[in-house]
């Protein structure tokens, strides 16, 4: 008798156990998702600090002579959108699935006042992507579940 009772323990057990182990595979996706992101910005915002730095005075790239603000053209910012998606400026793959859809915003500058009394320019940047769930969690109206991942970056322009 105790046979049969093992196996109806584990009929009611596993369905359990690979909800878990599926559950814990999906939530490893999305952070490895969010991390490639999040880096992938953080290279994109230092490719854009690079174009734009500027020793003395600042650069004709970023610089709008016309309102004496600072703004990023739009062909960097091509740069940065696909630094972010496929891992280099130009060309390339996707470093993920579905990082072709990766949407990167124009950054916003601010002028802050330094300790010493200078100013120091900065921007942020930030990139938007819509994770969908890989495996079974579906919707009542059996549309997949999507987790939408916003990040940003801060970086100063030396």
């Amino acid at each position: 008798m105790s046979r049969g009772s093992a196996f109806v323990e584990l009929v009611f057990v596993l369905p359990l156990l690979l909800l878990i182990v599926a559950g814990t595979v999906e939530l490893g996706l999305t952070f490895m998702e969010y991390n490639t992101l999040r880096k992938s910005l953080r290279d994109a915002a230092r490719y854009i600090q690079d174009q734009c730095m500027y020793p003395a005075a600042p650069p004709s790239a970023c610089y709008n002579d016309a309102s004496s603000t600072l703004a990023i053209p739009a062909s960097l910012l091509q740069e940065a959108t696909n630094l972010v998606r496929n891992g280099v400026p130009t060309g390339g793959s996707p470093l993920m699935t579905g990082f072709d859809t990766v949407t990167v915003t124009n950054p916003t500058f601010m002028s802050l006042i330094a300790t010493d009394g200078g100013w120091q320019d900065h921007f942020t940047i930030s990139a938007s992507f819509t994770h969908t769930v890989h495996f079974f969690w579906y919707t009542g109206n059996g549309l997949p579940v999507s987790i939408p991942m916003t990040v940003s970056e801060t970086m100063r322009l030396l």
